[in-house]
């Protein structure tokens, strides 16, 4: 019977004891730390706005225009009949490109006649070249004549003294030859080159002067062609095919886009 008490009594100590702890440990777990400063202290509150896009509502206006950078009103360098015009309003054009053509077929043939011309002074000026290197040789040919000739001239002469051969003979072999051989080589030649080189330089003149020609009559023809002067665009076409281009009215507006200004009166 006093067993039966002692048993009783464990369960019981046991039973107290777990839930003395249980409410411990709720107890500890529903604390929160001590900081001496309030949660509502902590924080502190800001006004935020949504970030999106929008216009604003200050608006000015002014008058103004935009200007090219570089624009430019071409006339035709020669006046002369439009074959054709290669552009119209809005186009795009290069740098170098033609934009009108003037009826040139009369300066086509001035090409022609002017090639024409240099090949006959060319020729010209070969023959004459030739003359002269031929009168030069011919002069140096005369000159060594000329030596062979005088030193025979006084080899007769010595003879005539020793009167080893008669006047006669010296006459006709020695000094008549001597005396040709003089004039080939101190008059009669050095005229021929005179002349040989007054004939080279005309015909050199000629040459240059068909070749002037030649630049010029290319010239016209080049300036037949009206090109464009830099890229842009066709800001105004006043001429069409069959009507005369003057130096004076512009044949075509061109404008170049790539750089603008724009000017704003305030």
């Amino acid at each position: 019977m006093p067993e039966k008490k002692q048993l009783r009594f464990i369960i019981l100590a046991v039973i107290v004891l777990g839930t003395f702890l249980s409410l411990v440990a709720s107890s500890g777990c529903s604390k929160k730390p001590a900081t001496g400063v309030s949660s509502e202290a902590e924080l502190t509150e800001v006004n935020t706005i949504l970030v999106k896009k929008s216009f604003l509502d200050n608006q000015f206006i002014f008058p103004g225009k935009i200007e090219a950078l570089q624009s430019a009103n071409i006339v035709a360098k020669v006046p002369g009949k439009v074959a054709t015009v290669q552009v119209d309003l809005g186009s795009k054009v290069a740098a170098g490109q033609v934009l009108v053509t003037l009826e040139n077929k009369d300066l086509a043939d001035r090409v022609q006649q002017a090639r024409a011309g240099i090949e006959q002074a060319q020729a010209a000026s070969k023959l004459a070249q030739a003359a002269l290197q031929a009168a030069e040789a011919g002069l140096a040919t005369a000159q060594a004549n000329f030596e062979v000739a005088e030193a025979n001239y006084q080899r007769g002469q010595e003879l005539l003294a020793a009167q080893a051969i008669p006047e006669a003979v010296f006459q006709a072999e020695y000094e008549l030859r001597y005396k040709q051989a003089k004039e080939q080589a101190e008059k009669a030649l050095p005229a021929q080159i005179k002349t040989a080189h007054a004939q080279a330089d005309q015909a050199q003149a000629g040459l240059k002067s068909a070749q002037a020609s030649l630049s010029l009559a290319r010239t016209a023809y080049e300036d037949s062609f009206i090109r464009a002067p830099f890229s842009g665009v066709i800001a105004a076409r006043n001429i069409n095919p069959g009507e005369m281009a003057s130096l004076a009215v512009p044949l075509i507006s061109l404008l170049n886009l790539n750089k603008v200004a724009v000017k704003i009166n305030v």
